[in-house]
């Protein structure tokens, strides 16, 4: 009697037991389910032919080219397939299924990419297969927005990703498959399967400090400068080439005169590449470390490139200063931008120089005083809280009340500093005071002054006998010399001269060293000078 088994379990526990189908799957939810057993078993027994040998299979029954295109299917991933050949068939399908260690080259989907075949899929129920991106089972046909919709889209790349050229349409949205439809697009930039990071672009050990690209002048779409693309031969769909960027896209003489802007820096970048360019723009911003000698704007000065305006809205950039630069002329300088009369005019109650006039000539000012970006020395109005401390104006005295206060600074400090023309002599070291006797014109009389004749005059009268002395100090008129009488009309009478001669000596519009040298008050002999 023929012994009665099971060949292989298919569906369910026999008594006594039988071997599984494995590991080739045909239980349900397979892709062999149901699929006719001799089929793949069609070879005979050799001691039974009328029986079919369950140990021998057999993939071309099913999978030609003729049948499913096998042959051209697996040349789009650059593998050989031999359909007669079983053993290199399941070398690659040992259970049956669609291979997930194979070279997708399109596209990761292997075992740890966030695209692996058999995994969960996010925006869809059920596991991830071939047909969740080839819809209509094509291989050349691939598509995207499948799962990444318009909403997907836009809560992924809004805000992030800049606008496309003339408001064109977005570089990431629409819908299709690839080749015509929009998943070309999206290829362009996650061909790879993998995520260009925003926030930290590109951020690498070559470039640490990566390149904002989410804000600021940077914010644009991708292609805008990851201008070239992938060419490989084994790619069907085109894809960005992120490491190579290319500045010429926007920056050029023709766009934005970079290299007229670049010049007036003593830079030359007419042959800059994008290597040169990154080399002082790492992140794409202003360099706060050029050599501006006329000004400091390092990033540790108050007036730091880049760093925000304290005094109106945004940050201090080139053109917050150089109000000309939309004309490329970077020698007109504006302060009264930000520094304005309303704001700077009751710090400047002490010093008579600032004059509000055209922003060029009051700028022009501003510089004599300020080319350090500091107070250069406390006067009157400099709060003895500021930060960071100003030297005090001593032991000359300039404040309220003082003989020179609200004297013109530059009359003193009329030096120009050999570093900075435009700055005057008032920076630390290099203060410079103009000789006093520079200005004699203004501090000492001419020889025509009625105040110098009164002096004069007197000076001469003392030196006469006292009956004489006594005789003249009763004259109406200006005491000039004993024996010559002077003109009529140099003073009002008796006692206008000698009242004016009082003030002269004692509070009068000389020094007090001058004064004493004209004046020698302690010899006047009546009674209004009473005091010392």
């Amino acid at each position: 009697m023929p012994t009665r088994r099971l060949p292989v379990a298919v569906l369910s526990n026999h008594v006594p037991p039988v071997a599984l189908h494995g590991p080739f799957d045909v239980r349900t939810g397979a892709m062999h389910f149901q699929q006719p057993c001799l089929s793949c078993h069609e070879a005979p027994r050799t001691d039974k032919p009328w029986a079919a040998d369950f140990k021998q299979q057999a993939c071309s029954g099913c999978h030609s080219e003729s049948i499913d295109q096998v042959v051209s299917r697996h040349a789009l991933l650059q593998v050989t397939a031999v359909p007669t050949d079983n053993a290199s068939c399941l070398s690659c399908h040992p259970n049956g299924e669609p291979a997930t260690n194979f070279n997708h080259i399109f596209f990761p989907v292997a075992l740890g990419d966030v695209h692996a075949l058999g995994s969960a899929a996010v925006h869809l129920t059920g596991a991830i297969s071939c047909k969740s991106c080839h819809t209509t089972g094509a291989s050349t046909s691939v598509d995207c927005t499948a799962c990444h919709g318009p909403a997907d889209q836009n809560a992924r790349h809004s805000g992030l990703i800049g606008p496309e050229p003339a408001n064109a349409t977005q570089l990431w949205s629409g819908t299709g498959a690839a080749p015509g439809g929009e998943t070309a697009k999206c290829l362009l930039c996650h061909a790879n399967g993998a995520l260009q990071r925003i926030a930290t672009h590109p951020g690498s050990g070559t470039q640490p400090a990566a390149f904002p690209i989410a804000s600021g002048n940077h914010f644009q779409s991708c292609e805008q400068c990851h201008t070239a693309q992938r060419t490989a031969s084994a790619l069907r769909n085109p894809q960005l080439d992120f490491a190579v960027a290319s500045c010429a896209n926007c920056h050029s003489q023709a766009k934005d005169s970079t290299t007229t802007k670049h010049a007036a820096f003593g830079v030359d970048v007419t042959t800059a590449s994008t290597a040169t360019c990154l080399g002082c723009h790492s992140d794409g911003g202003m360099v706060a470390s050029f050599s501006h000698p006329s000004f400091p704007t390092t990033s540790t000065d108050i007036h730091a490139l880049g760093a925000p305006a304290r005094l109106v809205s945004g940050t201090i950039r080139c053109e917050s200063c150089h109000s000309a630069t939309a004309s490329l002329d970077y020698a007109p300088i504006d302060c009264t931008t930000c520094h304005t009369q309303v704001a700077m005019a009751p710090l400047h109650v002490a010093v008579a120089d600032l004059k509000f006039t055209t922003a060029t000539e009051t700028s022009g000012l501003c510089l004599k005083c300020h080319a350090e970006s500091q107070v250069p020395i406390a006067v009157a109005t400099t709060p003895a809280t500021h930060v960071p401390p100003v030297a005090q104006h001593a032991p000359f005295s300039v404040g309220s009340g003082a003989a020179h206060y609200q004297k013109p600074c530059l009359t003193c400090h009329a030096t120009a500093r050999t570093d900075k023309t435009l700055g005057a002599g008032l920076q630390g070291a290099r203060l410079q005071r103009l000789p006093c006797r520079a200005n004699r014109s203004r501090r000492f009389p001419s020889r025509s002054d009625p105040d110098l004749r009164i002096v004069r005059g007197y000076r001469q009268l003392s030196r006469l006998p006292p009956e004489r002395r006594r005789r003249n100090l009763q004259s109406p008129v200006v005491p000039h010399h004993p024996e010559r009488r002077p003109r009529a009309g140099h003073a009002g009478g008796a006692p206008a001269w000698r009242d004016r001669l009082h003030q002269l000596s004692h509070r009068g519009r000389w020094s007090r060293r001058d004064r004493l040298r004209h004046v020698p008050c302690p010899s006047l002999p009546w009674r209004h000078c009473t005091s010392p």
